[in-house]
């Protein structure tokens, strides 16, 4: 198995565990993430300032120098069926190999995906899946890094029905200029590898481009809180309810089965909520595969609907 480094990301409230065989570190806020090799896929045309690899070429010495359980590797892609194949590939180390990637992806983007340096396109909705796959296999540790314009659309694919796609995301959610991209990602890199402190490397980060639109760094708990109130939103309100129960009527009455009265089914619906939650809950977390993902992840019921 290979070893790797597990590293605390954006403080709020505080707690402390035993993360790693070589050290301590303060677990703050999100749960946490683990990584021991940074695979870097860049995918840029000809004549464009290369990213990807000038990253490589900066984090490379630092990595050699801190400790050789870590390491750098860049791979140019030309197309979308390339990157795909990059992916199943990373799928295949981590299953075969144990090891644990942290994946940044350097291209262009826009609000509807990616777009690749043969200008083919792979939208946010296929990339998801594709994610979940490692992060599944990395056991809900996977950190992705979007260095690309509205990278921050991915998050938008949750489906609370299926796992996550990853433990965090960085990435922006405007348009962003490369330069301003290369600072920002270099810096973040750089200070939380020197440092193994998340909290530190994030704070440099945003001092990297004063004035330039920040990178947003969302956790999963996030994204599952912010899922879960749009699906009370929109599925469990007074009216919803009433129209979920006579959809409910309708196909009892299409299956030829004995129609239920539309109170029971509104009260079956209101006293199963709680219950549809920890369905969600545990599937998003993967807590059914890993057990001890109940404590990495202790998101309450009362928590997300306060």
């Amino acid at each position: 198995m290979v070893e790797s480094y597990v590293l605390p990301l954006l403080s709020a409230s505080k707690r402390c565990c035993s993360l790693s065989a070589a050290r301590k570190v303060a677990l703050e806020f999100m749960p946490n993430f683990s990584f021991s090799r940074l695979v870097i896929i860049e995918s840029l045309p000809d004549g464009e300032f290369h990213t990807g690899t000038a990253l490589a070429d900066i984090l490379t010495p630092i990595v050699a120098d801190r400790d050789n359980r870590l390491s750098v590797h860049l791979e140019q892609v030309s197309s979308a069926d390339a990157f795909r194949a990059t992916l199943a590939a990373t799928l295949r180390r981590t299953l075969d190999g144990g090891e644990l990637p942290l994946l940044h992806i350097e291209c262009h983007g826009n609000d509807d995906g990616l777009c690749f340096a043969d200008y083919s396109t792979m939208d946010w909705r296929e990339l998801y899946p594709l994610l979940r796959e490692i992060n599944v296999a990395t056991r809900m540790r996977l950190l992705v890094c979007i260095a690309a314009c509205f990278g921050a659309y991915l998050g938008q694919r949750l489906d609370l029905t299926e796992r996550a796609a990853f433990v965090a995301l960085l990435s922006p959610s405007t348009g962003v200029f490369p330069d301003n991209l290369f600072r920002a990602y270099s810096t973040f890199y750089r200070e939380m590898l020197m440092t193994l402190d998340g909290d530190h490397a994030l704070a440099q980060m945003g001092n990297a481009n004063p004035g330039s639109p920040p990178l947003a760094f969302v956790d999963a708990t996030y994204f599952f809180k912010l899922g879960y109130r749009r699906y009370l939103q929109k599925q469990c309100t007074p009216n919803a309810l009433l129209n979920r129960a006579v959809a409910i009527q309708d196909r009892q009455r299409l299956q030829g089965l004995p129609i239920a009265n539309v109170n029971e089914i509104l009260r079956h619906l209101s006293d199963s909520e709680p219950a549809f939650f920890e369905t969600f809950r545990d599937t998003y977390f993967m807590t059914d595969l890993f057990p001890e993902n109940s404590a990495r992840f202790p998101v309450m019921r009362s928590d997300v609907i306060s």
